[in-house]
């Protein structure tokens, strides 16, 4: 496809971003001892080859050690790569574009768009949308649903806390024949 997401938890480097890139095309490409010329060349010559946009999604971009050269090429890509990459930049740090130079933000044109908090309300909205696509035949009491839904707000509304519960309930589901959850089930 002409869409990816890279996980920069994994790839924190120029050279490991761009050939993770060219691994989304190519899963062949030798993983060490590649140049990044020599990725761009690959790319290049894959890409010419692609008659769609591309669209790049670096998840944790604060995380990124050359965080100005790996935007810089992003927004050269038409000159570097003969075609334009659409980058999305997802950060959960709220000052990271102060470690951006300004002759990047210049050139990526940047729009930043903020994701509000989820509020206790819409958490709990999600815990019961999840469970009612993962959980058919096992019903969640009342309470178990409030508990989860406070703890994933008590940690600055990250569903991912969420889900996280929910996946260790669906293991004691699993192990205990569980047809009914109750708040003494939610860790």
């Amino acid at each position: 496809g002409s869409e990816m997401c890279i996980r920069d938890r994994i790839n924190k480097s120029e050279i490991s971003i761009f050939h993770e890139i060219l691994r989304n095309f190519e899963q062949a490409f030798p993983r060490k001892g590649i140049a990044l010329d020599q990725i761009f060349l690959r790319l290049k010559e894959i890409i010419e080859k692609v008659n769609v946009p591309i669209i790049l999604a670096l998840d944790e971009i604060d995380k990124v050690e050359d965080i100005n050269s790996v935007l810089y090429k992003i927004s050269r890509s038409k000159e570097i790569l003969g075609k334009e990459i659409l980058a999305i930049l997802i950060s959960n740090s709220r000052d990271f574009l102060t470690k951006i130079e300004e002759r990047v933000k210049s050139s990526l044109a940047l729009e930043e768009i903020e994701f509000k908090k989820y509020s206790l309300s819409e958490i709990i909205d999600i815990v019961k949308e999840r469970i009612k696509l993962a959980f058919k035949d096992v019903e969640f009491e009342s309470a178990s649903i409030l508990l989860i839904a406070s703890n994933c707000y008590k940690n600055n509304s990250d569903i991912r806390v969420a889900l996280r519960i929910l996946k260790e309930i669906a293991r004691e589901i699993i192990e205990k024949d569980l047809k009914i959850v109750k708040a003494e089930n939610v860790k």
